[in-house]
């Protein structure tokens, strides 16, 4: 006769369990266009300074040549950008010499590593059971 007081908005029927809806993350446009805040770079074969990088999508060659730049750390808790990896590879996707790249700002760097850094995880087919 005399029911348990339950707080909160309850009802007598057990909550269907609904799967939660996939959001797909949005699709990149490329060429990225990354402008360069902080340094520019002057390429002997052009005559203009280089004010903005235009990365192309990478290819699986890009990454047979560069090696993956962004990896699992030891524990498979986080991922890590491969550093020498991601260097050669923005590099090679703007078409800029390995040497004069090296000139390019650390700010100027980390955003172009930070813009392709989601392009190189694996897809959401990776995860399923």
């Amino acid at each position: 006769m005399n029911r348990p007081i339950r707080e909160g908005f309850q009802t007598d029927q057990p909550a269907a369990a609904t799967p939660a809806p996939r959001i797909a993350p949005p699709a990149e446009k490329w060429p990225i266009i990354v402008p360069m805040e902080y340094s520019t770079f002057n390429d002997p074969s052009v005559p203009e300074p280089i004010r903005e990088l235009r990365l192309r999508q990478p290819t699986g060659a890009d990454i047979n040549a560069c090696g993956s730049p962004v990896v699992m750390n030891s524990d498979g808790t986080r991922f890590v950008i491969n550093d020498k990896s991601m260097h050669m590879m923005i590099a090679r996707l703007a078409g800029i010499l390995t040497p004069i790249f090296d000139t390019i700002d650390p700010r100027d760097w980390q955003t172009a590593a930070w813009r392709l850094y989601r392009f190189f995880l694996a897809g959401p087919a990776a995860w399923e059971d």
